[in-house]
């Protein structure tokens, strides 16, 4: 007598369910609202570098602009309208190198006189490269310029990686080396010429946990100090724990933590320049060093 009413109280409950499931399966993830990103007014109000990081952040399709597969899986034939490539017309972006002849950290480019305007850049010889590496230890014969830097855990979604990482305020977007992003799996997403990725910054020290874009830079190749440091010269800071323990050591950067999360990550504390030595300053990563070393 009461098993009926007991499979009737059950069904609106499953009813609901699916209804929910539906309506989550369409509501944005920029405002909440139940529609498709693309009618999102939200979104359509933001510059296309800001939608690509809500595309990205949001775990969009950069292709189609849908949740439910990522931008490797989609079936849509369509292209972006304006440049016809594999991205959303809402996210195209203007090619930077169109819009003017310097690269895109804003840094001026001479060219050789005699030369073409018309020519293009060439990118450097060996020859310069040699020059351009030889000029750098001779402006550093008395004493190793220490760039800053930390060594990070890398959450890919599969796997969690350390690598070492530049603190840079000065550069405007953060940025992976383009092949390190690919060996560690990180998905980038094509917009134009360049390409983005997201992973998850973690430190190694403290509960500093933050979703990061990076843009994918092909030419992202550092290497600090320029040359090896005495390994005594770390006894001093033997009371502060280092961001970077190998930090006297010549070793490659792949990447670098721009303007936007230099301020996030920067503690109270600071240690003064003396002795030849470099100064230090706390952060989430550890005591991170920068200056000049003379040994």
């Amino acid at each position: 007598m009461f098993t009926p009413l007991s499979r009737t109280s059950k069904a609106p409950s499953t009813k609901a369910s699916n209804q929910r499931q539906g309506t989550d399966s369409f509501r944005c993830r920029v405002c909440r609202g139940i529609y498709a990103l693309r009618k999102c007014q939200r979104f359509l109000k933001l510059t296309p570098e800001k939608r690509l990081r809500a595309v990205l952040i949001n775990k969009y399709c950069s292709n189609c602009l849908a949740h439910q597969h990522s931008g490797e899986s989609c079936r849509s034939g369509a292209k972006c309208k304006i440049c016809k490539k594999d991205h959303h017309t809402l996210l195209h972006m203007r090619d930077p190198r169109s819009a003017r002849p310097s690269r895109s950290d804003n840094r001026p480019t001479r060219r050789a006189s005699g030369s073409s305007p018309s020519s293009g850049t060439s990118p450097p010889s060996p020859r310069r490269a040699t020059i351009r590496t030889s000029l750098t230890s001779l402006l550093q014969h008395k004493g190793v310029s220490i760039l800053p830097t930390a060594i990070v855990l890398l959450d890919t979604g599969k796997r969690t990686l350390e690598t070492r990482a530049l603190i840079d305020p000065c550069c405007l977007v953060s940025r992976i080396n383009a092949a390190v992003a690919k060996a560690y799996g990180l998905s980038v997403t094509r917009i134009g010429a360049e390409g983005a990725c997201t992973a998850v910054l973690c430190s190694k020290t403290t509960q500093m946990s933050r979703e990061v874009v990076f843009m994918a830079d092909p030419q992202l190749s550092c290497i600090t100090p320029a040359r090896a440091i005495r390994a005594d010269m770390k006894d001093p800071f033997s009371n502060v724990a280092l961001a970077d323990n190998e930090w006297f050591r010549p070793s490659p950067v792949p990447l670098v933590l721009g303007a936007g999360v230099y301020p996030d990550n920067i503690l109270p504390g600071i240690l003064p320049s003396q002795g030849g030595l470099p100064m230090a300053q706390n952060t989430k990563f550890g005591w991170i060093l920068s200056g000049k070393c003379t040994q």
